[in-house]
């Protein structure tokens, strides 16, 4: 039986500039071990209690919005004032 390879949608050079102008890395993440873009967010460190308030996510262990997004794994977070687990591969 022959194996199967799976050919990864590499980003376009528009993507890649994107990124880059965001101040962005293309690293492998998640469990598909996909490229992803990770930008910096302008208010990583805020105080939050939602995150509606955050460009990204707003983290439970610190009360703060992430300093980067997107974020992958399972990740506490803050949700009207309530921590909630979210899981994000």
């Amino acid at each position: 039986m022959a194996e199967q390879t799976s050919k990864e949608a590499l980003p376009t050079q528009q993507q890649v500039a994107d990124c880059k102008a965001d101040a962005g890395q293309w690293v492998r993440a998640g469990l598909r071990n996909a490229l992803v873009c990770i930008r910096p967010t302008a208010d990583g460190g805020a105080a939050c209690s939602a995150s509606e308030q955050c460009v990204g996510l707003c983290l439970a262990k610190s009360g703060t919005c992430a300093a980067e997004t997107p974020m992958f794994g399972c990740i506490p977070i803050l949700e009207n004032g309530q921590e909630i687990v979210i899981c994000v591969d």
